[in-house]
C-alpha cells in the first residue's frame, strides 16, 4: 500500500482504510491493476482514483484476467476429456 503515489489529503481523511476495510476481498487485484495502469497508461492525474474504483468494481491487471479465463477453460475441457495436461 506503501507504493500507491497517494496525495496527503487522500492519506489524512481515512479513504484508503475504508475502501481496504470494505472491499477487503479485491485489494490484491486492485493493486496489481494500479501498479500495470501506473506502468502503462500515459499521465494518470489521480492514482487514488484508479485504485478506488479498482477496489470497488473489483478490477484486475488484463494478464490476471486471461490467466484465470484459460485457468477455467482448462479445468472445464479436462472434465470433458478433451486435454489431459497444459504447458
Amino acid at each position: 500500500m506503501r507504493e500507491i503515489p497517494c496525495t496527503p489529503q487522500f492519506r489524512l481523511n481515512g479513504e484508503i482504510q475504508r475502501i481496504v476495510k470494505r472491499y477487503w476481498e479485491n485489494v490484491p487485484g486492485a493493486i496489481a491493476y494500479l501498479k500495470e495502469a501506473l506502468r502503462t497508461w500515459k499521465g494518470i492525474k489521480s492514482p487514488e482514483a484508479v485504485f478506488v474504483a479498482a477496489c470497488r468494481e473489483g478490477r484486475k491487471p488484463e494478464s490476471v484476467q486471461v490467466k484465470s479465463e484459460a485457468i477455467a477453460w482448462f479445468e472445464w475441457a479436462r472434465k470433458q476429456r478433451i486435454v489431459i495436461a497444459m504447458s
